[in-house]
């Protein structure tokens, strides 16, 4: 489930684009000929141009499992009613990083990381993103209608050319796959994952910041 493309085979995914530029152009194949990067920039450009072999194998994966979801049917009978039962995606779970991939959300310690709602948190000591307190919040929960929405104008950003890359809006980096599952709601239906919220000490960590007697002046023990 960990693929971060994004949306079925229809022409226009970057996947498809990349394709389509591949098969329109002709390399020559002499190795002479191809100079190589030059800088870690240049490294790192040419890797981001080239989707990951991964990706593409787990998004054609998903394709033909999808369809197979909403063209099969299972004929059976229950005390002498006849029933055809289908198979519907009703909630998905992955750890932290995988989360982000299925989501095609940026990285969770990243600005607007949070898969509920859309504070944007705080850089705390360089590399760590935190979310902190706030007896007042104005922060708004996410909404399946309003993420897809934000999702398609990411996308349409860059397919349209005027940006080299998408440029997340909201934390948001562009179409799930999971939002081509109709009965699927991309942000009620992706649970937290249990290994990183309970066995990671995490919900140990914020029992003490609760019960502790050393923050019994805190905001948040009132």
């Amino acid at each position: 489930m960990a693929s971060k493309k994004r949306g079925p085979y229809d022409g226009t995914s970057r996947t498809s684009k990349w394709r389509k530029q591949e098969k329109e152009e002709e390399h020559e194949s002499n190795v002479d000929e191809i100079a190589g990067p030059e800088t870690i920039d240049d490294l790192t450009d040419c890797i981001d141009e080239v989707p990951n072999e991964y990706d593409i194998l787990v998004e054609e994966m998903l394709e033909e499992e999808k369809q197979k979801l909403d063209q099969k049917s299972i004929p059976m009978s229950i005390k002498e009613e006849q029933l055809t039962v289908k198979a519907v995606l009703l909630s998905s779970t992955a750890d932290a990083p995988a989360r982000c991939l299925m989501m095609d959300f940026v990285q969770f310690n990243g600005k607007y990381g949070c898969p509920c709602c859309l504070s944007p948190g705080e850089t705390f000591a360089i590399f760590s993103h935190i979310y902190p307190y706030k007896s007042e919040s104005n922060d708004k929960l996410r909404t399946k209608e309003e993420t897809k929405a934000t999702a398609h104008r990411v996308e349409t950003e860059y397919l349209s050319g005027r940006r080299r890359d998408p440029v997340p809006e909201m934390g948001v980096k562009g179409i799930s796959f999971l939002m081509s599952f109709p009965k699927f709601d991309l942000i009620k239906g992706t649970g937290i994952d249990y290994m990183h919220c309970v066995l990671l000490v995490v919900v140990k960590m914020i029992l003490g910041l609760w019960i502790d007697l050393d923050h019994k002046n805190e905001q948040w023990s009132y």
